[in-house]
């Protein structure tokens, strides 16, 4: 398909990108393009595909048995006792040969739960202690990649602290509705990082692709969400709190009074029989 599509003893600049998915299946093929394409400069610019380890090894697994054949020898090479963890961008830039712009909301590893299965998990606050987890996981990838990993020279980061694919489905666990696609606007016009906004990042990697960028919101928990940011509807916690003490509550108050009734009668029936 390259092949058709550029001739590759022209000089060109090649992008390659992609979005979710797409974004993720570019960050693992970007050194075969890249070698596939001698002497055309290619860089790589990957939106919403950095998904972090979270205990998920059954669902990983069963990706790398689906993509094993094309995934980076290099990295499955020096992933050897855990391969499968080549199917996750953390663990793919380490072994990216060229220079690579991540667009990531902070917030977006969320989306992981639940992908297989099509269904939208339901935020109340369990979900938002998860959600707040997956940030601080997500920042502490991204900070060792750019800081540790052997490709570090040519990592770019651009992360607002914002969701992206839960905001495009319903809360309800109806499946892959994208039924919020226009909040996604927001996310590339609107929301700044240290007051640059993404159009204006990407002019300043784009002039030097090889010159690291990093724009990073603070990620403590979800009260630091950018104000910019598409409104995440999350339930909070003391309001869930009360629910579920009142769901437990209620049904031990009405057998206790139950018992309470039941006693009475008792009680009013000996009284009669004497």
């Amino acid at each position: 398909v390259i092949a058709t599509l550029i001739e590759p003893s022209a000089p060109a600049s090649v992008v390659l990108g992609g979005e979710s998915a797409g974004g993720l299946g570019s960050v693992g093929q970007y050194n075969r393009v890249r070698a596939l394409l001698p002497g055309v400069a290619v860089t790589l610019s990957s939106d919403s595909s950095w998904f972090t380890f979270l205990d998920q090894t059954a669902d990983l697994q069963a990706a790398y048995a689906l993509w094993n054949a094309s995934l980076d020898p290099a990295c499955v090479s020096g992933q050897a006792a855990a391969p499968y963890r080549c199917v996750l961008a953390p663990v793919l830039v380490d072994y990216l040969e060229g220079p690579a712009l991540f667009v990531l909301p902070a917030y977006d590893v969320y989306n992981a739960f639940g992908t297989v299965d099509a269904t939208t998990i339901e935020l109340n606050a369990s979900t938002t202690r998860m959600l707040t987890a997956s940030g601080g996981s997500l920042r502490t990838s991204v900070f060792e990649a750019a800081a540790l990993s052997p490709a570090a020279a040519n990592l770019s980061f651009f992360v607002p602290a914002c969701a992206w694919h839960v905001l495009m489905r319903p809360l309800a666990n109806s499946g892959l509705i994208y039924d919020r696609y226009p909040d996604s606007l927001t996310v590339y016009t609107t929301v700044s990082v240290a007051d640059v906004v993404l159009n204006a990042a990407m002019a300043e990697w784009v002039a030097a692709p090889a010159t690291p960028i990093l724009y990073y919101d603070a990620v403590e928990d979800v009260s630091a969400y950018n104000p910019n940011c598409p409104t995440l509807p999350l339930v909070p916690a003391e309001v869930t709190l009360v629910m579920s003490t009142a769901f437990v509550l209620i049904p031990v108050l009405m057998i206790l009074f139950g018992f309470i009734a039941y006693g009475w009668c008792v009680r009013d029936n000996a009284r009669k029989t004497k």
